[in-house]
């Protein structure tokens, strides 16, 4: 499955991965949280980053809330039921380095 990945904030790549707990939390360096951007994308990260201090990787701009991240994210479309290909341009609109 198609995913956007990045690993710190100087880091994007669109990878191809398994979406199951492990794979997951291999690429998010632990326990996982997730934000739905919209209704067919989802953000994958560290849910201890803040904890670990974790470095900076990205800003999350989720209807008009402004989510720091910390940590790798992981970014997966969404069917309703399951993960899914990520529509990478899509994702890419909630994303900001600054």
């Amino acid at each position: 499955m198609k995913a956007l990945y990045k690993a710190d904030a100087h880091s994007e790549e669109v990878i191809e991965i398994t979406p199951d707990m492990e794979t997951i939390q291999e690429h998010v360096h632990g326990y996982f949280g997730q934000y739905m951007l919209d209704e067919k994308t989802v953000a994958l990260v560290n849910e201890e980053g803040r904890l670990l201090q974790l470095p900076y990787t990205a800003t999350l701009n989720i209807g008009g809330y402004v989510v720091p991240i910390v940590g790798p994210l992981l970014i997966l479309g969404y069917d309703g039921e399951a993960y899914c290909d990520v529509d990478v341009e899509r994702a890419k609109q909630y994303i900001s380095t600054q």
